[in-house]
């Protein structure tokens, strides 16, 4: 088997695509929260699930608040924020306190707030832990902290949860407002992590440990009944399930951010400019069409009069070959001095003598032996070598 280019590009490409579906891919582990995201600290599960907690409707929300509670038709019902920091600007901030006051629910699951949002409710939060980016509980900090509910209706809904996942801790509140907080959960016995706020005419959720409601929290049955706990706070009314205030954000600007999202959709356009790379350097050369190659034209003279003069010698008519070299002759001295040699004794023939060295004995000894027929090879090339003495006198003038 010949291994040509093509042929080790072709086999290169298919061991690549081989490994690439035997290999497990490595789990991401950084806190992204959106709601298509399949990773461990993704929400995708805890969005399906949705329907079933607030069967009024779920609106998946891509855009600011500003964006959304703008709008004509809004009106206060329930807005969910689950991130591993909460910190929207200003505006938005103001446009969520009003739709606060005019009744709304807000229920906020955060590892890290936003000092103007702290600032205006009143509460502080600190972690012990440092959350890194794709850290796996698997490999550190093996022990688990435990997330109880204060109400004893749905106090059994306590879980465990890996010491790093378990978050912050609302660490005080403002004198002045603490009437208006109320505790709903703790890690542990005494370290509050989840406080209800009354604002106006509605209230702020503030949960400090959004772990639980990702993909990989979701997968423990205690872990999923104190979600759902947590979610119960909220009336069973419309909800907008916040997917713009994430750490990496979804909202794609651009098509090609759609492609790379996706595994498979990133695989196709992959192999898409694979195999462009591959027809321009292979098939764009075969597809052109080649650019002859033109040979100069040769001169066939001498080839010809070879031919002609051996066709004339096979059949022995040597008085016919040395005519046409006296005829040649001839034709040059006319060409080259302007002299016939039809009439010798004309003046202008013996200028010619004159000029060079060609005299009459040359002249008359070379057509006697025109006159006397040629017979022989023998008589041929004696007339050749006294036509080539000719030439060679001439050629000096």
């Amino acid at each position: 088997m010949r291994w040509n280019s093509i042929t080790i590009l072709i086999v290169c490409l298919v061991i690549v695509l081989i490994a690439s579906l035997i290999v497990p891919d490595k789990t991401y582990w950084g806190p992204k929260y959106g709601s298509m995201d399949t990773d461990p600290l993704g929400t995708s599960i805890l969005y399906r699930e949705m329907d079933e907690m607030f069967p009024s409707g779920v609106e998946l929300t891509k855009f600011p608040v500003y964006n959304m509670l703008k709008r004509e038709d809004a009106k206060p019902t329930n807005y969910f924020f689950v991130n591993h920091i909460f910190n929207p600007d200003p505006l938005d901030v103001a446009y969520l306190l009003d739709y606060v006051n005019d009744g709304g629910r807000v229920f906020i699951s955060a590892n890290n707030y936003s000092y103007n949002l702290m600032d205006t409710l009143g509460f502080e939060v600190q972690s012990p832990w440092y959350f890194r980016m794709n850290l796996s509980p698997f490999t550190e900090h093996r022990g688990t902290a435990s997330l109880f509910l204060s109400n004893a209706k749905i106090a059994m809904d306590s879980c465990a949860i890996s010491q790093v996942l378990k978050g912050s801790f609302v660490s005080g509140v403002d004198s002045s407002a603490a009437k208006l907080f109320e505790v709903l959960g703790y890690i542990g016995q005494d370290t509050v992590n989840f406080v209800r706020r009354t604002f106006g005419r509605g209230q702020f959720y503030i949960h400090t440990c959004p772990a639980v409601f990702s993909n990989y929290g979701l997968l423990y049955d205690s872990t999923y009944a104190y979600a759902s706990a947590c979610l119960s706070y909220l009336k069973r009314d419309d909800i907008h399930f916040d997917d713009y205030y994430k750490s990496n954000r979804n909202q794609a600007s651009s098509p090609l951010q759609t492609v790379f999202r996706f595994k498979e959709l990133h695989w196709a356009w992959n192999l898409m400019l694979i195999s462009m790379i591959l027809f321009t350097i292979f098939g764009a050369r075969r597809l052109a069409r080649p650019i002859p190659v033109i040979k100069p034209y040769q001169n066939e003279s001498l080839r010809w009069i070879e031919t002609i003069g051996a066709l004339h010698h096979s059949a022995n008519e040597h008085n016919v070959v040395a005519q046409k070299r006296v005829n040649h002759l001839k034709a040059y001295i006319k060409r080259r001095f302007n002299v016939t040699t039809e009439d010798w004794e004309r003046s202008d023939a013996l200028e010619f003598e004159r000029k060079t060295d060609c005299d009459r004995k040359k002249w008359k000894n070379l057509f006697s032996k025109l006159e006397n027929r040629i017979r022989s090879s023998r008589d041929l090339k004696d007339l050749n070598d006294a036509i080539e003495e000719i030439y060679s006198s001439l050629k000096k003038y």
